[in-house]
């Protein structure tokens, strides 16, 4: 697949749909997927078990083929056969900690740029 090909698609939907984008990447920031120990049910804890189904549920919303692995992964598909494309990335964060300058669970907007966790 050559990535030029969908470059100019992806950027015309993002610039359309960047409060969409904004709000759905606000939602995720929202829960606080702090890594904790196992319960049994939830490998990294319950936040970030939160965090991996929060994404799965964004995925769908977007007509994307998921799949959860018992709270430690979620894929989400695009294409027939094999995928044609791939994202790698993790939902659990840092504990809150001190001297942050923008708050830690929320997404802020400012001059352009988007803050987050």
């Amino acid at each position: 697949m050559d990535c030029k090909l969908y470059e100019k698609e992806i950027s015309r939907y993002a610039e359309e749909h960047i409060g969409e984008l904004l709000e759905s990447l606000r939602g995720l920031m929202r829960i606080p997927s702090v890594a904790e120990k196992s319960d049994g049910e939830c490998p990294f804890g319950k936040g970030s078990a939160e965090a991996l189904g929060y994404i799965k549920q964004l995925a769908e919303s977007f007509s994307l083929k998921t799949r959860g692995f018992s709270n430690y992964a979620v894929t989400a598909d695009l294409g027939e056969g094999e995928p044609e494309l791939g994202i790698l990335a993790h939902v659990d964060v840092v504990a809150q900690g001190e001297g942050w300058t923008k708050p830690c669970f929320d997404l802020t907007v400012e001059n352009g740029r988007a803050y987050g966790r």
